[in-house]
């Protein structure tokens, strides 16, 4: 197993791919809004829950992607630290401006992902 590189699979797999930065970057956002409206333990509580259920969902029931189990935990690992990051903006006094300009920086990072060839 590979830290990083460019494509996993179940074959080659690896820890951290360039969507580790998707998901870093989406949970910021989340966070952000969802601690708007509760508690931070009830937000991370939530966004672990929701986040899980995409991985487990989509790379081990549907299959849609090819990503390895380590990568799913990268992922996980990515919306984690990106939920910290939105927890500590939100602390220090994050605006709705904010919110909104990292919401459109999100969909600026996922829209320039390109799935490498395998």
């Amino acid at each position: 197993m590979k830290l990083y590189s460019d494509i996993d699979t179940a074959r080659a797999p690896a820890l951290i791919s360039p969507f580790f930065f998707v998901h870093l970057m989406w949970s910021v956002v989340a966070s952000a809004v969802t601690l708007r409206f509760m508690p931070p333990y009830l937000s991370l509580l939530l966004y672990i829950l929701v986040h899980t259920a995409y991985e487990v969902i989509s790379d081990l029931i549907i299959k849609s992607k090819e990503n390895s189990i380590p990568n799913s935990v990268g992922d996980t690992i990515g919306a984690l630290v990106g939920w910290y990051i939105g927890y500590m903006l939100h602390k220090n006094g994050l605006r709705n401006l904010d919110i909104f300009v990292l919401f459109v920086l999100s969909v600026i990072v996922q829209n320039t992902m390109v799935e490498p060839a395998s």
